[in-house]
């Protein structure tokens, strides 16, 4: 990580939502008390954090459902509260099944301030693209099926269109909350998080701070995207099949790619000019980073002088 993208990372804050339940001995000899939904009670022994009911988990025997659910945190302060609530639960003998989530909100204040619907559609599309990757590191394929994670590929073409901050809002509340990326904050001065959905429950701390990191990346990415150069690739006679992103909002000649997933390297391309020149490959050795995709010298024997080919786009 760069120390501009460590420094967006660091100044990120964020929140979690752990769902479990614990035995109802600990939840009377503790003297917890839940509050409603949305309207959860501080308990001090969790250093700060809020317990409130939430129907959606599902218990049998005699244990309690609670959801915890943490403030604002930030930085190694934030994480060190994150510890010390783990700690706790795991001395309360919480415990988790196929009904818990686990759900971590980062804060976009700056982005909602700014009405910047660009960076938000870069994360749709970020979150899409890598959607089951992040349903698989739960471990349990029956999350990507649960009513309260659907799917965000399910409604990604009605989002990735949206032209506007209102038209992106919007289509985000039409579409609901209950998916792997819920959006539905962005017109909340209350809460103005985005919403990662698609994690199975855990109180497991090693899990938990491996989610995080990946959600405060995904974030720092969707930000930085938008610095990138916008200017689109004309060079249509060397390009004429020129990838698109995706969200509609990049047309950077960076993610036109020859075959192979390589990076096209022309300059009268790079300058948005329309040229009659073949592409030609960086020197080997050189490293290009091509959009948040990869990384490669541009040595695909296809790409030279006497044999350019049509460009494809990035792998989905």
């Amino acid at each position: 990580m760069t120390t501009t993208n460590a420094t967006i990372a660091n100044d990120l804050t964020f929140g979690i939502e752990i769902e479990c339940h614990i035995p109802r001995e600990v939840y009377d000899r503790e003297n917890i008390v839940r509050g409603g939904y949305h309207n959860g009670r501080v308990c001090d022994a969790l250093d700060g954090w809020s317990i409130q009911s939430d129907s959606s988990i599902r218990v049998r025997g005699n244990r309690v459902a609670i959801e915890v659910v943490s403030p604002v945190l930030k930085g190694r302060d934030g994480i060190e509260s994150i510890l010390r609530v783990l700690a706790k639960l795991k001395e309360w003998r919480a415990r988790v099944n196929k009904s818990c989530g686990l759900h971590i909100h980062v804060g976009v204040a700056d982005v909602i301030a700014a009405r910047d619907h660009r960076t938000i559609l870069n994360l749709v599309y970020l979150t899409a693209k890598f959607e089951r990757a992040l349903y698989a590191v739960s471990g349990s394929k029956a999350r990507s099926h649960a009513h309260y994670a659907r799917p965000l590929n399910r409604v990604f073409e009605q989002l990735k269109t949206a032209s506007s901050w209102d038209d992106l809002t919007a289509r985000a509340n039409r579409v609901g909350r209950y998916h792997s990326l819920n959006l539905t904050n962005l017109r909340s001065s209350r809460l103005p998080t985005v919403e990662f959905r698609a994690f199975a429950g855990t109180t497991n701390v090693t899990k938990i701070l491996g989610y995080l990191q990946v959600c405060l990346g995904l974030v720092e990415n969707a930000k930085e995207m938008k610095r990138r150069p916008t200017k689109a690739c004309r060079n249509t006679a060397q390009h004429p099949g020129r990838a698109v992103d995706p969200t509609g909002v990049r047309r950077n000649h960076d993610l036109d790619l020859h075959a192979g997933g390589r990076p096209c390297s022309s300059e009268a391309g790079a300058a948005g000019e329309t040229s009659d020149a073949p592409c030609r490959p960086p020197a080997r050795g050189v490293l290009r980073q091509v959009g948040r995709y990869s990384s490669a010298p541009c040595s695909s024997r296809y790409c030279s002088q006497s044999e350019p080919r049509t460009c494809i786009r990035p792998p989905t």
